[in-house]
């Protein structure tokens, strides 16, 4: 039977895995924000390719398959709409006084770009980091442990519950109640009947969460340790030195074209 994944940290030897939590938070960050000085298509191409590299060096392609759907009707829906919006350039297409212009296409794609590029970042975070390690991270940067934890169990919480649904509509299944079949209209009517049963089972799975916490103490205001040992290597001061130049490439990238 395959091991069961909850979230899409993936336990492998990879470049990314033996950094610091902290060093992995900071870097994302850093790759994060250097999309946002990128505003032209060689540019946003660029970025994108970067960050399929980053995919690579990472091993988390099974966990962008998983997402693949989503990314795909996202990017799909950024590039119909957004030159709907823009009117810059020469009309390529008009029906119904719609007019599309190539600069129109072009931003789309740019933005679809930028948009794909942040999602893969965030992806190959989660993919080399454990909940506990980021958790750790922003008990290091001096967040209120209230706080961190409210996440750390979002993270957990949301494929379990994810798990729940599926589970659910299993025993539907089994039991005579044909969920797939049918018009887009008719199926999502025929999910009505699983709405008391996840809620029944968050409801129950909140309660006993509730007396899991106050049985360890939760909320009390004492010193709290880890389990967890972090430590620094030799990865963490590259790891900087190459977030650095990725952001710094992308504001010369931005101001250069100016």
């Amino acid at each position: 039977m395959a091991k069961k994944r909850y979230g899409l940290y993936s336990r492998r030897r990879t470049i990314f895995h033996g950094l610091h939590p902290l060093s992995k938070l900071l870097c994302a960050f850093m790759i994060l924000v250097s999309p946002l000085f990128l505003s032209d298509i060689s540019g946003s191409l660029s970025y994108l390719a970067l960050c399929l590299v980053l995919v690579a060096l990472g091993r988390a392609w099974s966990s962008l398959r998983a997402l693949l759907p989503i990314i795909s009707m996202m990017a799909f829906v950024t590039i119909v709409v957004w030159p709907l919006f823009w009117r810059g350039g020469e009309d390529v297409f008009g029906l119904w006084g719609i007019s599309i212009t190539d600069e129109g296409l072009l931003r789309g794609l740019s933005m679809a770009s930028r948009l794909i590029s942040l999602i893969l970042v965030g992806i190959v975070f989660l993919t080399v980091t454990r909940v506990e390690e980021f958790m750790a991270a922003l008990r290091l940067l001096g967040l209120p442990f209230v706080f961190t934890f409210t996440l750390m169990l979002s993270f957990r919480l949301a494929p379990t519950f994810i798990a729940t649904v599926g589970t659910i509509r299993d025993a539907q299944k089994a039991r005579g109640h044909t969920i797939d079949q049918g018009n887009p209209l008719r199926k999502a009517i025929k999910h009505v009947p699983l709405i008391i049963p996840v809620i029944l089972h968050a409801i129950r799975g909140t309660d006993v969460l509730s007396m899991a916490l106050e049985s360890r103490g939760f909320g009390k205001k004492v010193n709290r340790t880890s389990i967890i040992q972090l430590t620094h290597t030799w990865r963490d001061p590259i790891a900087y030195s190459m977030s650095v130049m990725i952001l710094s490439a992308a504001i010369f990238w931005r101001y250069a074209l100016l």
